[in-house]
């Protein structure tokens, strides 16, 4: 996500820049050349510029309605990182030279607006790359607790299911719970049959640290493979060990 101190940043930087760009762009278009203007465009800076101040300033973020209209936005609803992830699409090299053109200062105005789209650009990977994550792992998370129900008198069950019930991220959660898998699971076959024969630990429950202790955050294919396969140690044991 967005920090509120990269919005302040962002608009210190190329606020004076996307007002220029802004004063250029009229209320009704007509197709010139290669880009074809939408009924949006006129709304698409505004919006921007109020997306960075609303996570500047923590406040509610409210789209125009002309922003409404395009769909990804009615999919973003009232969110203003996921909104700003939409709104950076727009300002595309054929959006961004096609209203300069006429700027009286169009070469540095496009400069400065390249290195706002390059640094918006990066941004909003960002964003997607850690509602992926975060999807994944509330998904992995949800397996987890499905597990737990079914062997509810195991010790280090119970410790991963009090971590689950912990106020912060699912990211956060799962990599408490993938620390303590490691922690818990077996390292040996000596150790394996120690906590089989003498704790008397379910086989069940030693094959659940172990696919537990293998997945990695960082790799969000690795967790949906996870969630997908769960049900087949043989073919899930092959997915661990992918590198992706």
């Amino acid at each position: 996500m967005i920090t509120k101190e990269q919005a302040k940043q962002l608009l210190t930087n190329y606020g004076k820049a996307l007002q220029a760009l802004q004063d250029n762009i009229p209320r009704m278009n007509t197709p010139s050349g290669s880009f074809s203007p939408g009924r949006a465009d006129a709304q698409i800076i505004p919006n921007l510029l109020q997306v960075l101040q609303c996570i500047a300033t923590g406040t509610p973020y409210k789209p125009t309605d002309f922003v409404k209209g395009l769909p990804a936005m009615d999919r973003s609803g009232r969110d203003p990182q996921a909104a700003f992830v939409e709104l950076s699409k727009q300002l595309n090299g054929p959006f961004l030279n096609y209203y300069a053109r006429m700027h009286p200062e169009r070469t540095q105005l496009v400069f400065e607006l390249a290195n706002f789209h390059h640094e918006v650009a990066q941004h909003a990977t960002k964003i997607l790359r850690e509602k992926d994550t975060h999807k994944a792992c509330t998904e992995v998370l949800a397996k987890i607790k499905d597990f737990i129900e079914k062997h509810p008198n195991v010790d280090g069950l119970q410790k991963m299911n009090a971590i689950m019930d912990k106020n912060t991220s699912s990211t956060a959660k799962l990599a408490e719970i993938i620390a303590l898998a490691k922690d818990k699971k077996s390292d040996s076959a000596l150790t394996k049959a120690f906590h089989e024969t003498f704790r008397k630990r379910d086989p069940a429950v030693e094959a659940f640290y172990q696919d537990i202790a293998k997945l990695d955050i960082k790799k969000p294919r690795g967790l949906k493979d996870y969630v997908d396969l769960s049900e087949n140690p043989h073919v899930l044991d092959k997915v661990n060990n992918k590198r992706y």
